[in-house]
């Protein structure tokens, strides 16, 4: 597949464009609201879309490639690299929305402690990202990222894989749920904002 490298080119000048402008907006002694919740919006829409073409691409790992490799190492790194990654893309929109409405993480354990703020609804700032529902799941997978990133293993126990396959399959949908209703809450601030 070739690359227009012209097309690139515009493409990368208009992002540096728009992070430019943004880092103005956000910099600026009085950030403009709308252009901060455009900008949130934007990225949830994009987090979206990317959890659901990881998600769809383990689901086609699911049902071609494992049963051709089988439950074997190279089957569990394939499974373990999607639920990862899967994560991964959750975890960058909460760090996102911590920047624009909390603006803090706490120093240590931030990770856990990203997640479990995703739970509150902050009154006067934003809603709640992450439901009490789908906290468990996500703690799960926040769990295996960590151990997978920190403790490089090329041996899985599929027992554990099937554990988090199956916690995957709980809180994909949810997850879809809880970013719809923080969508909702970002039109409304949007409508509303001076």
């Amino acid at each position: 597949m070739a690359v227009d490298s012209a097309a690139a080119a515009r493409w990368i000048a208009a992002r540096h464009a728009r992070r430019r402008s943004l880092h103005a907006c956000l910099h600026s002694a009085q950030p403009d609201t709308a252009v901060i919740i455009a900008v949130a919006a934007a990225e949830l829409a994009q987090a979206r879309e990317r959890l659901q073409v990881i998600y769809a691409k383990l689901g086609n790992a699911r049902e071609a490639t494992l049963p051709r490799v089988g439950r074997t190492d190279d089957g569990a790194l394939i499974v373990a690299g999607y639920l990862e990654t899967w994560y991964t893309v959750l975890e960058t929109f909460f760090v996102r929305v911590s920047g624009y409405f909390e603006n803090h993480l706490p120093p240590g354990r931030w990770h856990t402690a990203l997640l479990e703020n995703m739970t509150l609804e902050i009154e006067g700032a934003r809603a709640r990202v992450v439901s009490d529902h789908n906290l468990g799941h996500l703690r799960e997978l926040l769990r295996f990222r960590h151990f997978r990133r920190h403790y490089v293993e090329m041996e899985y126990d599929w027992a554990r894989i099937d554990f988090l396959l199956t916690t995957l399959d709980a809180a994909h949908p949810a997850a879809l749920r809880d970013l719809d209703a923080f969508d909702t809450f970002l039109r409304e601030v949007r409508r509303h904002a001076p």
